[in-house]
């Protein structure tokens, strides 16, 4: 943006990024928590008219300039520095929005109860799924090495040392309630032939959606029956494997991923990188065909979280065989962005998204920096995700965090919460597990670790 402006107003950016990190760091802030909020909303809305405006080319005196110029077969591509402000703003936006949705809902509980317990917004936890037997009680259960603290250790001594606490998830998830609740065995376990045949079918799906991006379109150009026909044979053994996973999907768990704004920004992303991979390929059948099996198996790796430690011990799955199922995805996309400024590929084409007058501007939306904006803000973003299913145990889950909150001391006083009861005890998760008794499959969450 300083570049773009080229005068004393680029002075104000380090006003804005200072501004912004405020945003950033909004749980370390323990008083006007709702004051804030609404400077939140306006910085969103602050956001999108800068974003508007730069796009429209209504700032005075601004001036793009070209960070990236290749030209290859006649062909000539350019990153230009209005691409990087564009996407910059774009993902700045996603970020706000995201602090405001869970502010809002943070806000919407507490109105249903008169209580001093803050909610954090960024810092959250990560959750495991424990299998419970017996009645129906949601426990949630932090383990040794958590930074929460129970009750009585928050409230020792003179000092006001504020602990943060895991806030007590007040749901069990019955493994049985299903999308499809009759496909569960009675004796919660399938065949081993059943099982091998699934996976080696899930294995020739991924293996063949690839194949046509790793080779790359000389070879096919020579084998032109082999162009049409991998992606057919692709499609159907990645819907039948992933399909099968859906069934088992739990109800409560599914609707908690739809619900979330990290799994919405995920699916956000792959979806329309993979849109903007078909418009490149001026969406021929074959390609899109294939774009479509892997935007399959991306959907597959972000729900995995709704399936339980039951269902996952009954197909005999690891969460972690899903980190190289996003490696090979983010791999193809940086294969096609290496194939559009690398390689002659002349099957690749840019074009115009949208083009049009709007307020006396000739605006011009292209698809290549749209989609290599897209891939390597997925990539970033994923490399997370990637990590978290790769360390992960299989009672982990990788995208639904959990809620840590502390004793906002500041906003009434020296008096104590009468909902304190409301935060989970801290025991440890060993003891827990030792006074169980098994009855029937349940699922509950506990918090494993806080990030």
């Amino acid at each position: 943006m300083s570049m773009y402006l080229g005068d004393l107003r680029s002075v104000r950016m380090l006003i804005d990024w200072i501004g912004y990190h405020h945003v950033v760091l909004v749980d370390a802030h323990v008083l006007g928590l709702r004051s804030l909020t609404y400077f939140l909303i306006a910085t969103i809305l602050s956001v999108c008219i800068v974003l508007v405006w730069i796009m429209l080319g209504k700032v005075d005196g601004g001036s793009t300039f070209t960070i990236v110029e290749y030209e290859i077969l006649h062909r000539t591509f350019e990153l230009s520095g209005l691409d990087v402000i564009v996407n910059g703003l774009v993902s700045l936006g996603f970020l706000v929005a995201k602090i405001i949705f869970r502010r809002r809902k943070v806000f919407r509980v507490k109105r249903r109860r008169s209580s001093a317990m803050v909610e954090c917004v960024i810092y959250r936890c990560r959750l495991k799924l424990e299998p419970r037997d017996g009645p129906s009680v949601a426990l949630a259960w932090p383990s040794e090495d958590s930074r929460c603290h129970s009750k009585e250790s928050s409230l020792r001594g003179p000092e006001e040392i504020q602990h943060l606490m895991f806030v007590n998830f007040p749901l069990t998830f019955e493994a049985t309630n299903t999308l499809l609740p009759w496909c569960i065995p009675e004796k919660l376990c399938f065949p081993n032939w059943f099982l091998a045949t699934v996976y080696l079918v899930g294995a020739a799906g991924l293996t063949l959606s690839h194949i046509p991006l790793v080779l790359g379109s000389e070879y096919f150009a020579a084998h032109e029956e082999l162009k049409s026909m991998v992606p057919f044979i692709a499609l159907p053994c990645t819907a039948v494997f992933t399909g099968l996973f859906a069934v088992f999907y739990q109800r409560q768990l599914l609707k908690l991923l739809f619900t979330s704004f990290d799994f919405a920004f995920y699916s956000f992303q792959i979806t329309c990188a993979d849109i903007g991979a078909c418009v490149l390929y001026n969406w021929n059948t074959p390609r899109c065909l294939m774009i479509l099996s892997c935007w399959l198996w991306a959907q597959w790796a972000f729900t995995l979280d709704a399936l339980t430690p039951t269902t996952r011990n009954m197909l005999k799955f690891q969460v972690r065989f899903a980190a190289p199922v996003l490696c090979l995805l983010l791999f193809d996309h940086l294969r096609i962005i290496y194939r559009i400024f690398l390689a002659k590929d002349t099957e690749l084409r840019d074009s115009v998204i949208f083009e049009g007058t709007i307020w006396d501007h000739h605006l011009v939306i292209r698809v290549i920096p749209f989609y290599v904006s897209r891939s390597l803000t997925l990539s970033m973003w994923c490399s997370r995700l990637i990590s978290r299913l790769a360390s992960g145990s299989n009672d982990n889950v990788s995208i639904l965090r959990g809620t840590v909150s502390y004793d906002n001391i500041f906003s009434r006083g020296r008096r104590r919460s009468s909902h304190m009861s409301r935060i989970v005890e801290v025991k440890a998760l060993a003891s827990a597990l030792s006074r169980r008794t098994r009855v029937s499959p349940a699922t509950s969450f506990c918090q494993e670790k806080t990030i």
